[in-house]
């Protein structure tokens, strides 16, 4: 039991906090190509003064004029950073009005009780930009290689990685949920990374409102 409290520990952090590029399994998608790629130089990511949130007209805008995107906020969901699990990480958290989480006396976020999260990073790695470049590349010629969960969808005329992120373990899915993760490959170096966290019974209402968000996104 304490080793299972563990894991669902261990998972919550990466999908509350974000580090939304560790979820999915990258090692084994890495594998699906041949030799795995190792990384040479220092990986960083967007901090919140690149993030600049923007009251308008039409509701809440966020861009990052460094990496080159913007994006709305879904109407009457709130935004907030946080620091990931690994230094100098950074993802933005976007929660739907009726988020809402079960904390530990530390205040770290254990369970995940209703709604909808939205996580954001961006990532500058040569190396991710390739490997996941090269996953699109992969499954555009070769439709058989393409695992269930996984398929290509575009963000404002740019390819990008679609994956799903289901637990078997009905615990685990109770205090989890169900996660869909985008990885958007803009540049030679930049990689945008967002994803969905959604208890079963919100499914619908926050698939239309990812829906939405995935269509609001720009990138110059």
């Amino acid at each position: 039991m304490q080793k299972q409290v563990l894991i669902i520990g261990a998972i919550l952090l990466v999908i509350v906090i974000g580090g939304i590029f560790l979820l999915v399994n990258q090692t084994e998608t890495k594998s699906r190509l041949g030799e795995p790629e190792y990384s040479t130089t220092p990986t960083q990511w967007s901090q919140a003064e690149d993030y600049k949130i923007e009251e308008t007209p039409t509701g809440t805008v966020v861009a990052n004029e460094k990496a080159g995107f913007s994006f709305k906020v879904p109407e009457g969901w709130s935004v907030e950073g946080e620091e990931g699990i690994t230094v100098g990480e950074y993802a933005l958290v976007i929660l739907s009005s009726e988020a809402e989480f079960e904390e530990d006396q530390y205040g770290n976020k254990t369970t995940f009780l209703r709604g909808c999260a939205i996580s954001l990073e961006t990532l500058y790695q040569k190396d991710e930009v390739v490997s996941v470049k090269n996953l699109i590349d992969t499954y555009n010629e070769k439709p058989e290689a393409k695992p269930e969960d996984e398929s290509i969808i575009i963000v404002d005329n740019q390819s990008a990685l679609r994956a799903i992120f289901v637990p078997e373990d009905l615990e685990i899915l109770e205090k989890i949920g169900e996660f869909i993760q985008i990885r958007v490959p803009i540049s030679e170096e930049t990689l945008i990374g967002f994803g969905i966290r959604m208890k079963p019974e919100y499914r619908s209402d926050c698939i239309a409102e990812f829906d939405s968000f995935i269509s609001s996104f720009s990138i110059n």
